[in-house]
């Protein structure tokens, strides 16, 4: 080892760096010198789930000078990865400042970051607080939980993947060209967990073939609509429904209920969608993939975010 340059081990360690970051704190434990070279590696890509493990980490971050604590990848849930249950109604004021705090660290280098805010009652300030942050290299960004629409102008200035999955029916993601605005250079755009969302998939029409006319129906909110409107910069645009939707325990009978219905026109008309799209309308290639079968977790999430760090 002696007889390599540090230069030559910086790389090396460079290239540890595929993972959640368990092995670049494996290196860094093998000697004094590895703890030195890999410093700068450390917390490159942070996995934290559970809030306890976010305040451990803050309570190392706010130590470091800030060459030290540049993360380039970034997984964050509330949800402890030693017993997933579910999630608290509401974080308390002390753990909703401590997510904020990290995400305001690493927002300055991230440049892939999947967030699942898991608490009903707090998910969707905290990924408010997301789309309000600016993220000036971040090329990358999962938000799971019932999101509201990025709509901050020059947020996210380098953004070219977005995957906006829990909202059942993000209906008006598209309007006022507030997407364009916060993702200017946005290429890839999926939208996971749909239910009882026939308004969205219309809205997602208008949207790739801007010159249709669609008849009116119930579904359209209001008698006069913002045109709809995909970035200029979108090539991809993959939908997926969610879980089909638990039949009520006191439904009877021949006639199914409300939800159920909803639930037909959702997949019929993504059906429409994917046998109308099969190739690129006005530039954007259209995946309709198969419904999940069950909720998108936060560990499912997680795994692709490794899966991209390979």
């Amino acid at each position: 080892m002696k007889v390599l340059p540090v230069e030559l081990h910086v790389h090396i360690f460079g290239l540890a760096c595929t993972d959640d970051g368990w092995t670049i704190r494996a290196l860094s434990m093998v000697s004094r010198y590895f703890w030195e070279v890999s410093r700068a590696y450390l917390y490159q890509n942070v996995s934290v789930s559970g809030t306890d493990r976010v305040f451990a980490l803050l309570d190392r971050l706010e130590t470091l000078p800030p060459r030290l604590r540049q993360i380039r990848h970034l997984f964050l849930t509330d949800v402890p990865s030693t017993s997933p249950k579910i999630a608290a109604p509401q974080l308390s004021q002390q753990e909703n400042q401590a997510v904020i705090r990290l995400i305001s660290l690493a927002a300055p280098t991230l440049h892939s970051f999947s967030f699942v805010p898991s608490a009903p009652f707090s998910s969707t300030s905290l990924i408010a607080r997301v789309f309000r942050t600016s993220f000036p290299l971040l090329k990358s960004l999962t938000i799971s939980g019932f999101y509201p629409f990025p709509s901050s102008p020059g947020k996210f200035p380098s953004l070219k993947h977005l995957n906006l999955n829990g909202n059942r029916n993000p209906h008006g993601l598209f309007q006022m060209g507030t997407l364009e605005d916060a993702c200017p250079v946005l290429e890839s755009l999926e939208v996971t967990g749909l239910g009882l969302a026939g308004g969205f998939v219309l809205e997602l029409e208008d949207a790739l073939t801007a010159s249709e006319v669609w008849e009116r129906d119930d579904e359209r909110c209001g008698d006069i609509m913002p045109p709809a409107k995909l970035p200029p910069s979108v090539r991809r645009v993959t939908v997926q429904a969610g879980p089909e939707p638990v039949v009520a325990a006191n439904s009877s009978g021949p006639m199914p209920d409300v939800a159920t219905m909803k639930d037909r026109v959702l997949t019929g008309r993504l059906q429409a969608l994917k046998s109308r799209k099969a190739t690129r309308v006005n530039g954007v290639e259209v995946l309709v993939l198969d419904r999940c079968v069950s909720p998108i977790s936060a560990e499912d999430i997680r795994r692709d975010w490794l899966l991209a760090l390979a």
